[in-house]
Order: structure tokens, then sequence, then C-alpha cells
């Protein structure tokens, strides 16, 4: 699994945003790699996940038969969904990828299940692992963030036009097991293991693992009750 030093050594599109960000000058080589990648990836990439009705899902599950890790049967892909990374991603079958959702995984890697549901503008980061069960729900506008930026040491936290050396975050992988539920507006941080068949409050903020078959809830999330089996 790649992390984010060996992402800004070696994905080109990276190596030329380092170029920019630092003030150097794009040469005419850079500036014929951009070109040939808006036209022949990022323009196509656009009107596929932008396309609507039942036609724009049969084109993404074609784009993405071809462009995930892998891919299983009879996918939902909703639209205009924001995928970075496609060669780290796995989905299982049956499984809605959702309106507005992001899967920011251009480091990292990210598996799904079968039987999820990935809902409308909800935010999967898989750039320290990201690993979700089977019949795991995601809900609308929830983050889960494998990879995030952290107060430490005195670094900064000030986004992607700092040097990677220079700022603090923080990458560790996140479990989230079956039968598992995302509320809307939770966020998950890295390094936590969401156990089988637990939920997860609206709004909450996940800092530490949660037990199976618990609802958890509040900022910082604590256990508020449990769940049948």
């Amino acid at each position: 699994m790649q992390n984010i030093f060996e992402f800004f050594k070696t994905d080109k599109k990276a190596l030329i945003f380092s170029k920019y960000r630092e003030g150097e000058k794009l040469n005419f080589k850079d500036y014929i790699w951009l070109l040939k990648n808006a036209f022949f990836y990022e323009l196509p990439k656009a009107f596929i996940l932008g396309f609507p009705s039942g036609i724009g899902n049969f084109l993404r599950n074609l784009y993405f038969k071809k462009t995930l890790k892998k891919l299983g049967k009879n996918p939902v892909f909703g639209r205009n969904l924001t995928v970075l990374g496609e060669k780290n991603i796995e989905i299982g079958s049956h499984t809605w990828v959702d309106d507005y959702a992001t899967l920011a995984v251009s480091f990292g890697e990210l598996k799904i299940g079968s039987r999820c549901h990935i809902c409308p503008s909800s935010y999967l980061s898989g750039g320290g692992g990201l690993y979700i069960g089977d019949n795991v729900a995601v809900c609308a506008n929830a983050q889960v963030l494998s990879h995030s930026e952290i107060p430490t040491k005195g670094k900064s936290m000030a986004g992607p036009m700092i040097k990677e050396t220079e700022k603090g975050f923080k990458s560790l992988p996140i479990h989230i097991k079956n039968n598992s539920f995302i509320s809307v507006g939770a966020i998950i941080l890295p390094g936590v293991t969401i156990g089988e068949g637990s939920i997860v409050g609206a709004n909450s903020v996940v800092t530490k693992d949660v037990e199976p078959w618990t609802v958890v809830g509040g900022v910082p999330a604590k256990k508020i009750g449990n769940r049948e089996k």
C-alpha cells in the first residue's frame, strides 16, 4: 500500500503539482502531459460520472470495471461522484455508491464489501487503509478519515499547499465491520475499528474503537446503549 510520501515521488500529476506549488516553472513536456491527461482521461471521466439515469449507471459500471482494482456484480453508481485512485479501490457485489460521494484514495487503499450503501455526499478517505465489511451503511455527509491532518510537533495543518514533510498528519487503518451503521454527519478518525453490528449516532466524532453490537454517540463518541443481535 502506497503512502503519501511515495505518492508524491511517483505520481506524474502529483510531481507536476509539487513543482507548481514550489513556484518552479513547468516545462513543455509537463504541459503536454496535462493536456493529454485532460482530453483522454479527465474529460471522458467527468462525462461518464455525470451522465444521468440508468444509462449513466450502465456507463459507470463499464468504466469502473476497467479502472477499479476489483468490482463485484451488479453495483450501483450514482451521479457526480468524486473518485481518486481507482487502482486502489475494491468494491463488492450489490453495493450502491450514491450521488456526490467522494472516494479519496490517491494513495492507500479502500475495500468496500457487498450489499453496502455509501450515501450521498459521504466522504471516504483511504489514505491510511479503509476496510468496510458487508451490509454496512455510511450515511449522508458522514466522513471516514483514515488519513487526516492533526496537530503534532508544531507542524502545519494548512492543507495541500504545504510540503508533506512540513505537515502534521495521521495515517492509520480504519475497519468498519459487517452490519454496522454510520449515521448522518458522523466523523470517524484514523485508527478506529467499528465493531460488528454497531451504530454510530448522528454527528458523532469517533476517536476510539467501538465494541460490537453497541450504540455510540456524542463528541467524542461514547457508549449510550446496546443493539440486539
